[in-house]
Formats: C-alpha cells, sequence, structure tokens
C-alpha cells in the first residue's frame, strides 16, 4: 500500500513539473539543444520525487509548490521534510513565474486596499502578490469614493487654468493658454478691417507659427487690440461676447520677451493700444509699452538707413513698422505734451512692394501728416515764441498739411482716419499758435476764422462717411474730435460768426452718437454753454448740468443736448 501511494505521488509530481517549467527555462533549453545531456527534462523525470525536487526550476510558483509539499507530507512524512529545504533563491524569484501558470486566477476591478493606502501599482489578484510578498492581508473593503461632476463648473475651470499658469511659471516654460480656435476669430477681423490702419502683419504667416512663443504673444496682443476697438462700437457682432470677455492683454504680457526683434516690437505696441483703448486714452502702462516699442526699434535700427539692406519684402515691413511708430508716437505726444524721439529719417513705405497698393497708399499719406512737422517742430511746439521764426514755422506746416489728399477708392475707414487726423493736426497747429498769442489777419491760418474753415472742411470732406468708419478706428477718434470742437467753439465765440453754428452742431452730434462720454474741463464746459446759449433757435436744453456731453438727441427733427452740470 505504502509503495503504491508513492508510485501516484510520484506520477503528480512528474506531471506537474512537465506543466509548470518555463519554455525558456535552463532545463528545457538543455534538453531541447542536447537530448543526451544529464540535465535534460527526459532524464530528470527518471529521478526520485526527493532528487527532483530539490533540482526543480526557480520559476516554479509558489502557490503550487506548497500545494505539492502539504500533499507528499500527508502521504510521506519522510519525504516532506526534504521538500521543505528549498533553496531561498527560489522564495526571491516566484514572482516571475506567475506569467507561466496555467490555471486562471481570480482578479478583481480595483486595487486592494494595501496597494492603494501605500500608493503602489496592484496586480488585481486574490490575494495579490504584493501581499503575499508583505504578509498583509489583500482585503477590498474600502468605501469607494463619488466621481466629480460630468460638466465642469466655472470655478473649477479657472482653477485649472490658474495651475497650468502656476506651473508653467514656476518652470519657465511657455505654456499657451488660450487656443488657436479664440484667437481666430479677433485676428480675422484685424485682416479684414483694420489692416488699413496697421497694415503690418500677415495673419496667415502668424497663424502657422502660433505655437511659437514670440508669434502667440503678438497674437494675444493683436486680439487685445481688436477686443478694445470693437467694444467702441454700436454693433459689437463682429466678434462672439464669449470672446470679448477673454483677457488677451494680460495672456500677451504674460509670454513676452523684450528682444529687439520685429515681433516683440509688434507686441508692445499692440499692448500700448489694447491698453490706452481700455482707459480711454493714453495711461501710463500704456505709455511704457510705446516707449518700450520705440526702444526696441531703436536698438534694432530701424531710425538708420543703413539697417534696411535686407530683402524687399523685409525692407519694406521694416520700413511699415517704423513709420506706425512715427504716427503713433506724435499723437500721444501731442496729446501729451511729450518730448518726441523719432524722426521721418528713412524712406516711406512704398506702393510697389504692397500687395494692397491702395491701402498702403492711404497708410502713406496718414504717415505724411505726422512726419510733416519733424521732431524740432514738435520740440517748439512744446515752447512756441512770439516771433518772426515762429510764424513762419507755422504757416509752413499748415500749408503742408493741406496739401495732404487722398484716393477716393480708399476704404471709408480709411478716409475716416486720414481726414480726421489731418484737420486735428491742422487744429493743434492752430491752437499753438492762439495760445502764444499769434493769432493775426495777415495769415489766414494764423486768424481766428481759421478754425471755422477747418471745420467746414472736415464736415463736407466726410459727409458721404458712414458711423462704422468712424467706430472702426477707436475712441481716439473722440480725441482728434473733442480738439477740433473746442477750437471751433473758441473761434464762434471771439468772431460771432453764424456759419459756425452748424459745424458745431454737427460734430457734437457725431460725438454723441459714438460710444463715448466726453469729458471737457470746466473752462471748455463753459465755453460750450456760451457757445450753446447763442444756439437756442437751433437746440434745446435739459437735465442738470454737471460738465458732461452724454448725449445728443434729436427732437422734432431740432438738435437737442442733454447737457449735464
Amino acid at each position: 500500500m505504502e509503495s503504491n501511494h508513492m508510485n501516484a505521488n510520484y506520477d503528480n509530481y512528474t506531471e506537474v513539473a512537465y506543466h509548470s517549467v518555463s519554455e525558456y527555462s535552463p532545463a528545457r533549453t538543455a534538453s531541447e539543444n542536447n537530448p543526451h545531456s544529464v540535465s535534460s527534462f527526459e532524464s530528470q523525470l527518471d529521478l526520485s520525487p526527493e532528487s527532483y525536487i530539490n533540482s526543480i526550476n526557480d520559476e516554479i510558483y509558489a502557490a503550487q509548490i506548497n500545494s505539492i509539499m502539504d500533499q507528499t507530507h500527508m502521504n510521506n512524512s519522510g519525504a516532506g521534510s526534504s521538500r521543505q529545504k528549498i533553496d531561498s533563491s527560489q522564495t526571491n524569484n516566484l514572482d516571475s513565474v506567475e506569467n507561466s501558470v496555467t490555471q486562471p486566477v481570480p482578479k478583481s476591478k480595483r486595487a486592494c486596499d494595501s496597494c492603494s493606502i501605500r500608493k503602489v501599482k496592484c496586480d488585481l489578484r486574490v490575494p495579490c502578490s504584493r501581499c503575499i510578498t508583505h504578509g498583509l492581508e489583500c482585503t477590498n473593503i474600502r468605501v469607494k469614493k463619488k466621481c466629480g461632476p460630468k460638466k465642469i463648473h466655472d470655478k473649477t475651470r479657472d482653477a485649472i487654468k490658474k495651475l497650468a499658469i502656476t506651473s508653467a511659471l514656476e518652470s519657465n516654460q511657455f505654456v499657451p493658454i488660450i487656443s488657436l480656435e479664440t484667437l481666430l476669430p479677433c485676428l480675422n477681423v484685424y485682416q479684414v478691417w483694420y489692416y488699413g490702419i496697421w497694415p503690418v502683419i500677415s495673419v496667415a504667416e502668424l497663424i502657422s507659427r502660433a505655437v511659437e512663443r514670440s508669434a502667440y504673444a503678438l497674437s494675444c496682443a493683436v486680439c487685445a487690440t481688436i477686443a478694445s476697438q470693437v467694444r467702441f462700437m454700436t454693433n459689437q457682432k463682429l466678434v462672439p461676447k464669449s470672446i470679448l470677455d477673454v483677457d488677451f492683454a494680460s495672456e500677451a504680457i504674460r509670454v513676452k520677451k523684450t528682444e529687439p526683434t520685429l515681433e516683440c516690437i509688434l507686441t508692445s505696441f499692440f499692448l500700448h493700444i489694447a491698453l490706452a483703448n481700455a482707459g480711454a486714452g493714453p495711461t501710463s502702462t500704456a505709455l511704457c509699452y510705446l516707449r518700450e516699442a520705440i526702444t526696441l526699434a531703436q536698438i534694432l535700427g530701424l531710425d538708420r538707413a543703413d539697417t534696411y539692406s535686407r530683402s524687399p519684402a523685409e525692407t519694406h515691413r521694416m520700413r511699415k513698422i517704423y513709420y506706425l511708430l512715427v504716427v503713433t508716437e506724435r499723437f500721444v505726444c501731442l496729446e501729451q505734451s511729450m518730448p518726441v524721439i523719432l524722426e521721418p529719417t528713412v524712406p516711406f513705405p512704398s506702393l510697389d512692394d504692397e500687395e494692397y497698393s491702395i491701402l498702403i497708399g492711404g497708410f502713406r499719406e496718414l504717415v505724411k501728416i505726422f512726419a510733416i512737422p519733424n521732431k524740432s517742430i514738435f520740440d517748439q511746439f512744446r515752447a512756441i515764441k512770439n516771433d518772426a521764426h515762429s510764424f513762419r514755422l507755422i504757416s509752413t506746416v499748415q500749408n503742408q498739411l493741406q496739401q495732404i489728399t487722398i484716393l477716393d477708392a480708399a476704404p471709408d475707414i480709411q478716409k475716416a482716419n486720414i481726414l480726421l487726423s489731418k484737420y486735428w493736426m491742422m487744429t493743434l497747429t492752430w491752437d499753438v499758435a492762439s495760445a502764444n498769442n499769434m493769432i493775426n489777419n495777415m495769415e489766414f491760418c494764423l486768424s481766428n476764422e481759421f478754425p471755422i474753415t477747418i471745420a467746414k472742411e472736415f464736415c463736407e470732406r466726410t459727409a458721404g462717411l458712414p458711423l462704422v468708419s468712424y467706430e472702426f478706428n477707436g475712441p481716439g477718434v473722440c480725441v482728434k474730435l473733442e480738439v477740433i470742437a473746442q477750437a471751433l467753439m473758441k473761434a464762434v465765440n471771439i468772431t460771432r460768426n453764424s456759419t459756425g453754428y452748424e459745424y458745431v452742431r454737427r460734430i457734437f452730434e457725431l460725438l454723441s452718437l459714438l460710444r463715448n462720454e466726453v469729458q471737457l474741463p470746466m473752462n471748455q464746459f463753459q465755453m460750450l454753454e456760451a457757445t450753446l446759449n447763442q444756439m437756442e433757435s437751433m437746440l434745446r436744453f435739459k437735465g442738470d448740468k454737471v460738465g458732461y456731453i452724454t448725449d445728443v438727441e434729436k427732437v422734432d427733427g431740432v438738435i437737442g443736448s442733454n447737457v449735464y452740470g
């Protein structure tokens, strides 16, 4: 009987061993390469059970070994004692045997409690190998946490964005926060409507490089400018409201670099426009970005003719960028009484090098308006004296400004910009003469009648332009209109010329139609009040006076003014 048990156990060992040895194990490899080898698998089957267990391969699964050991121990205590002397190297390699086990092993759908607490990967077996190795109870009784909402809340979305920004700042890496889909609507508006005003960017080329830091920063700055311009319009459907609410300016400031490159110059320039529009006039921050753009242009050498030795296309673009800075700087310096830095020292952009010659033709005329008075003249405007030289200076500037023309084929937006800038500059020149007691009847451009002539020409030349042509030019339109209106009121009060009343009415009517609240100094308001008192047959008043002109209405075909003081 005992002999029969031994034979049965031996047969079980041989069958289990045959299925447990890996196909890549040394024993099987040796048997395949050398059938007569002492270590061949077939020769091992002739060994006694005790001898075979001592030479078994390290890849035998621990659970099967323990099961075999227990079964043998019950039938043969002598054999069991010898099988307990397994080498420690076999135990350390038990994990590698899992894939070779043919019997199915139950698995869990989630990591066990021990692996979850330890934050290690669980093999999902029951029990798992890590719990077996460390002698832990393998349980899965922890309460499943509730999942978050399927729809992302606005607060969560903002938190994710802030985390991404914080991570990008800490790692000093470029990570775009605003998607290209969000940038495209504003970039398309620039290409269609604003290229004639700022003809310095190829939107197609900019989009193709939007993944680059410099191109992305410039795209955000342009979008910030377009969003600020569109907010000035009565019809704001050009850009979806959700996109207008995006803070493009902050994103441009976050990722921009201050380097002497054309894209960095344009990024600072458009940030100046965007921030100035947001504050309805040049703020200190907006002025800093303009000065930054000018400084980068000087470092790059855009104010020197010898810098323009590149390809014709690149030279043409550099000239447009430089004169865009010249025009903007002189507008701001005249408004803020600041010194001028740039001078028109390089040739104007050529019509032959521009794809849209009509647009660049209007831009050239605008450049002429601001380039006619050179830097010394602007400096003298700030400290002009009542002498013969100053008389000749004022007369020369006015005559040159009168020569500015515009093509009939030019877009309405460009026409409004050029005409308004021309008559605004002529009015400022007259204001300088008036402030220095240079008004006389020897030169018509120095007479008290001249502002009335300026207003007359402006109203006649712009009579056919739609309101939207002014709105597209942004809040700066109101600044220029206000200067023309103030000089006109001063001339009307001095000359008592009744024809000037009609032009006062037209200009303030235009101001009232724009999305703008014109705030006048008290002395200017008193002048306006005196002028309007002489126009009672034409104007009607209502409300309390607070020093603001907020609206102009038509009442029974008559222009009425809401003057609050």
